[in-house]
């Protein structure tokens, strides 16, 4: 049981600049101060919260929190619990301990694991829980691991093997959203229409259309909405979703027909998902371009990414740059650092799978982008780009990363900044990747 920790005895010797009511555990240890354990606290404690019960039924002031502190310099590394108050974190019934909130992982975590167990022939088990909370309410018994004495017939020799008949189905190394595509087809209306090629077509003019016909706002923000959540396995609508996710303040019927053509073309390709094959080395590549004043509204430039591990794609982007580029150059050199950003973080989260990475390659089209990256010369010609968007300088003299030129003709990126005809739109598809999955 946790006990607040008490005053020392008044034999020892007190410390006239340190008081006793501020003295945290044995002086004969050491004076250690609550200033200083706070500081100590920030760099190498776990926090945990207690419920209300738990202060009601201890009788301890709910403005005290338990802090596990590790002992770093001192003695043996022994686990010490006490009770320190925080004053400043002070928590309310009824409001703090009511809300829970569960860690999500991103979409990039889970492509890279399912990227990995492909390439190293490991079998992966998804657990469906009944509660994702720990703390919530549940209505049946739930076990975390098996209980003392359960044998898996499977495996006799692990008792706490997870039975997977029981906790786990065993997941194929593929992402596709086809049941959730055929539901999106059914839900909004499309299922007699025509299917298309291509989710817009190459000679779309979407803009604000200030004198078109408004439409329902809250179904054009429905069909933008789920065809956003599509996208998570679907990069070949991303492009199109963004340019339509646009004008979801003042919808017209002009963009709830190019919303609807979307949908028509994921009515053609429902089954369309990735297939994660075993690949012989993980080689982590990127590829980046941007299109140059792409946007008719405000003539600012689309950014486009994507990163590969052992030749299946894990992540891609297509974001509107956030201000005017003077020149194609400045466009490509903004997207080149958006690429490096991701490559890093998948470098660094790729550190856990024993993963070294080093020169990791940015394949870029745009000879000017390639050359500011390495030539601190150009600098006076580039005095205009934000300083944000130097540090991939850094990081190239580094050797983290390398700007690499790509001819145009296999720059895979132009699908995510640009509108394509369709036999082109149809290759780029093929090299991401993308199949179509049948069950």
């Amino acid at each position: 049981m946790i006990q607040p920790v008490h005053e020392p005895p008044e034999v020892l010797r007190e410390v006239s600049s340190h008081p006793l009511s501020n003295v945290i555990g044995d002086p004969r240890k050491g004076i250690r101060t609550r200033s200083g354990l706070n500081q100590m606290i920030g760099h190498c404690a776990f926090v945990s919260q207690l419920e209300p019960k738990f202060f009601k039924e201890a009788n301890v002031d709910p403005n005290w929190i338990v802090a596990m502190q590790e002992e770093l310099n001192q003695f043996e590394r022994n686990q010490v619990w006490e009770l320190v108050p925080l004053p400043s974190f002070k928590q309310q019934e009824g409001i703090d301990f009511e809300e829970t909130f569960a860690p999500v992982a991103r979409l990039e975590s889970i492509r890279m694991l399912l990227t990995y167990v492909a390439n190293k022939g490991f079998t992966l088990f998804q657990m469906d829980v009944k509660s994702a909370f720990i703390n919530g309410w549940i209505d049946k018994e739930v076990y975390v691991q098996q209980p003392l004495g359960f044998v898996d017939h499977f495996n006799p020799d692990h008792v706490f093997k997870f039975h997977k008949d029981l906790y786990g189905l065993k997941q194929a190394p593929r992402a596709c959203q086809t049941k959730y595509a055929k539901e999106l087809i059914k839900k909004f209306g499309v299922e007699d229409s025509k299917s298309l090629d291509t989710p817009m077509g190459k000679s779309a003019n979407i803009d604000a259309d200030e004198k078109g016909k408004p439409i329902d706002i809250t179904l054009y923000r429905g069909i933008i909405g789920s065809l956003l959540y599509l996208t998570a396995s679907r990069p070949d609508i991303m492009y199109a979703v963004c340019i339509c996710a646009r004008y979801q303040a003042n919808p017209k019927e002009s963009h709830h027909k190019a919303a609807k053509r979307i949908l028509r073309y994921v009515k053609g390709t429902q089954s369309l998902g990735f297939w994660y094959g075993k690949q012989t080395e993980l080689d982590l590549v990127g590829y980046t371009d941007a299109d140059f004043a792409g946007d008719r509204m405000d003539r600012k430039s689309t950014s486009g990414t994507c990163q590969f591990l052992g030749g299946s794609l894990v992540s891609w982007s297509s974001r509107k740059q956030t201000s005017v580029a003077l020149s194609t150059a400045e466009a490509e050199y903004v997207a080149a650092g958006s690429c490096c950003t991701q490559l890093l973080w998948m470098m660094q989260t790729l550190k856990d799978y024993e993963l070294e990475f080093q020169k990791i390659p940015i394949l870029c089209d745009n000879t000017s982008a390639i050359l500011i990256s390495k030539n601190p010369v150009l600098h006076s010609r580039t005095k205009h780009i934000e300083i944000r968007h130097h540090f991939i300088r850094d990081h190239v003299e580094k050797c983290d990363v390398e700007l690499v030129h790509v001819d145009t003709k296999e720059q895979i990126v132009d699908i995510f900044t640009k509108l394509l005809p369709t036999q082109q739109h149809l290759e780029i598809r093929f090299k991401l990747g993308m199949l179509e999955l049948k069950d």
